[in-house]
């Protein structure tokens, strides 16, 4: 996975998951966005493999923890 995208993909969910608890997402947020897309690039550089493994891992631990919140927020589980 590219870092560009773990980071848009991982950035989308935890606005969508703060929006849903009803947040509104703050700096906190795009620091540490701007944060996992730099830090990936940079050992994209170096080991490609890894970094999409480490891009994979990012994207899937964001999704464990907000998906739930999302969809109670949704209204689509209670």
């Amino acid at each position: 996975m590219n870092p560009l995208s773990a980071a848009l993909i991982t950035g989308a969910i935890v606005i969508v998951g703060k929006w849903s608890d009803g947040k509104a997402p703050n700096v906190d947020n795009g620091i540490g966005i701007a944060g996992i897309a730099v830090g990936l690039a940079l050992l994209s550089q170096a080991n490609e493999k890894l970094a999409t493994s480490f891009a994979w891992l990012i994207v899937l631990s964001v999704t464990i923890v907000y998906v739930p919140k999302i969809v109670k927020g949704t209204g689509l589980a209670k």
